[in-house]
C-alpha cells in the first residue's frame, strides 16, 4: 500500500497520539502547581487540556476503527479498465467498424444503456435495439452494426444508488451540476463541463487520477474514442445520455492532455 492508502485508512492515528499527549500533558500541568495562588488558573488549565485530549483521543480511536475504509489499488483499477478498453478497441477494430457510436438511454424495449456502434460511416436511422442483440443486422434501411453495453454503466448505475439521485430526472441545462457527483464519488475527474451550441452538445472532460487509461488507449486505438470512448470517458457519456433522454451520436472527439472534448448531437 502506497502512503496515499495509509493516509486514507491510518489519518485518525495522529489524533490519537496528540490525544494521549494532552492529556499527559495535564497531568504534568497539575502536578506542577506550586503557589498557592496559581492553583485556579492551572486546575482550568489542566481541565481544559485534559477534556481536549479525551476528545482528541476519541475522535482519533473512531476514525481508526469506524471510518477507515478498503480501497481498491490505483494500479488493479488502472490494469482493469486498459483491459476493457482494449478489447473494445480490438473488437470494433476487428469488425472494420467505420461509424461513430451513439449512446441510447434505457428504453422500454431495452431496459439497459446501450452503445451502438454503425458498420458505415454517416448518420444512418438506428435499428430497433433489444437487450439480447450483439450483432444488429438492421431493417428498413436502418444502419447495421454492433450494441454493447457501455463501460461507464456500472458506475452510473452505483452513483445513482449512491446519491439516491436519478441523472434522467434531471434537465440537460444543467448536466454540468448533474454531473458533479461523478466528480466528487469517484475521484476520476476534476471537471465535467456540458454546454449546447449551435444544436449540439458540447463535454468537456478534465481527468484525474486515471488520466493515463485515456491516454494509453487514444494511441492503441486512435478510433476508439470516437466510437464511444474509453472506460474513463464512458460514465459521463453514459451519464448525459441518462439526462437528455434520447440518444446521442459521438460526432467528434479531441484530446489535449488530461483534458478531452466531445461533440454530440441528438438523434433525430
Amino acid at each position: 500500500m502506497d502512503w496515499k492508502g495509509l493516509l486514507a485508512r491510518y489519518w485518525g492515528a495522529p489524533l490519537v497520539i496528540l490525544g494521549a499527549f494532552l492529556v499527559f500533558l495535564s497531568g504534568q500541568l497539575f502536578h506542577l502547581q506550586s503557589l498557592p495562588d496559581q492553583i485556579g488558573l492551572g486546575d482550568r488549565a489542566s481541565e481544559f487540556l485534559l477534556r481536549a485530549g479525551f476528545g482528541t483521543l476519541l475522535l482519533g480511536v473512531l476514525s481508526l476503527f469506524l471510518f477507515s475504509f478498503r480501497s481498491v489499488p490505483e494500479e488493479v483499477c488502472f490494469s482493469l479498465q486498459v483491459s476493457e478498453g482494449r478489447n473494445l478497441g480490438r473488437l470494433f477494430r476487428a469488425l472494420n467498424l467505420e461509424g461513430a457510436g451513439v449512446f441510447v438511454p434505457p428504453e422500454d424495449r431495452h431496459g439497459e444503456d446501450m452503445l451502438y456502434v454503425q458498420f458505415e460511416k454517416g448518420p444512418l436511422p438506428l435499428p430497433d435495439l433489444r437487450d439480447e442483440v450483439v450483432l444488429n443486422a438492421g431493417t428498413s434501411g436502418a444502419s447495421m452494426g454492433v450494441q454493447v453495453l457501455p463501460p461507464g454503466k456500472g458506475l452510473v448505475d452505483h452513483m445513482e444508488s449512491s446519491s439516491g439521485r436519478l441523472f434522467k430526472d434531471q434537465e440537460l441545462r444543467d448536466a454540468s451540476e448533474a454531473l458533479a457527483v461523478l466528480c466528487k464519488g469517484s475521484g476520476m475527474y476534476k471537471t465535467i463541463d456540458v454546454r449546447e451550441k449551435s444544436g449540439r452538445i458540447e463535454m468537456g472532460i478534465s481527468h484525474s487520477r486515471y488520466a493515463g487509461v485515456c491516454g494509453r488507449l487514444w494511441e492503441e486505438f486512435p478510433d476508439l474514442h470516437l466510437q464511444g470512448g474509453c472506460p474513463v470517458c464512458s460514465p459521463p457519456l453514459c451519464a448525459l445520455t441518462r439526462i437528455a433522454r434520447t440518444p446521442l451520436r459521438v460526432v467528434s472527439a479531441e484530446r489535449d492532455g488530461r483534458n478531452v472534448r466531445y461533440v454530440l448531437e441528438k438523434e433525430r
